[in-house]
């Protein structure tokens, strides 16, 4: 390389680097796109980094002919592709993952992702894994970001519904869809439970709830519910003519 000064501008230039009075280093990539490369001691593997036509940042791995990371003109960052169309752009063969694990095994709030808007308020959205509790959560767009929308009880199989603070419906091990209740409804368990193979119980407190079950036709008379067996009409509860 030939080393050249320049007492006019104060730079000195070594083939491609360049240094200026002020203290900056300029580095010109070459057209293979590096303009700095680190090797461990053997030579055998490197790292190189450089700018494109495009004007975008690459880390090029010795061992991949494609950039492995990419921060683009537009800001977005890509990690596996070199032209990222997000702000994170995260791209795989097969299986793409993104691992936030915490030092400690089983430890709470082990594995953590929360997104927030930008408002003075905070609200959020995310997803968190509990490896102290074998639990997952999906988070409500609230203020409060632990308030769980959807939890899942790994130790117990169950997916559990939440508003507001509370459970209000669940899919349990045994695939039955249980409201108000954490159980199929039996005796005075009031709650609504449907389970796999087609039952459905509703049970309510008859003194202070009324009802169980309402179904309600409007407009003209007729059919209200129909009762069938293996596909045909046997029967049905209506309203004929005003008559019940």
């Amino acid at each position: 390389a030939k080393m050249v000064w320049d007492a006019s501008a104060e730079n000195v230039s070594i083939g491609s680097i360049e240094g200026v009075a002020n203290g900056s280093l300029s580095l010109k990539t070459t057209t293979s796109g590096h303009a700095i490369s680190l090797e461990e001691n053997s030579g055998t593997e490197r790292w190189q980094m450089g700018v494109n036509v495009d004007g975008d940042l690459e880390f090029i791995n010795s061992a991949d002919a494609n950039p492995s990371i990419v921060f683009n003109d537009s800001g977005n960052v890509g990690i596996g592709t070199n032209s990222p169309s997000e702000k994170l752009h995260v791209r795989a063969s097969a299986s793409p993952e993104i691992l936030v694990q915490a030092y400690s095994a089983n430890s709470a709030n082990s594995g953590r992702f929360v997104a927030k808007e930008a408002d003075s308020s905070g609200h959020g959205a995310g997803f968190r894994y509990d490896g102290d509790t074998n639990t997952g959560s999906i988070f409500g767009i609230d203020t409060n970001v632990d308030n769980d929308i959807i939890t899942w009880d790994r130790a117990g199989d169950t997916v559990r519904f939440n508003t507001n603070g509370s459970e209000r419906a669940r899919i349990d091990s045994s695939g039955n869809l249980l409201v108000g209740t954490t159980s199929l409804p039996t005796g005075t368990t009031t709650g609504v439970g449907v389970n796999p193979s087609g039952l459905l119980i509703a049970t309510r407190n008859g003194t202070t709830d009324g009802s169980p079950a309402i179904f309600n036709r409007t407009a003209s008379d007729g059919e209200i519910v129909g009762l069938w067996k293996d596909g045909s009409t046997v029967g049905s509860i209506g309203n004929f003519n005003g008559v019940p």
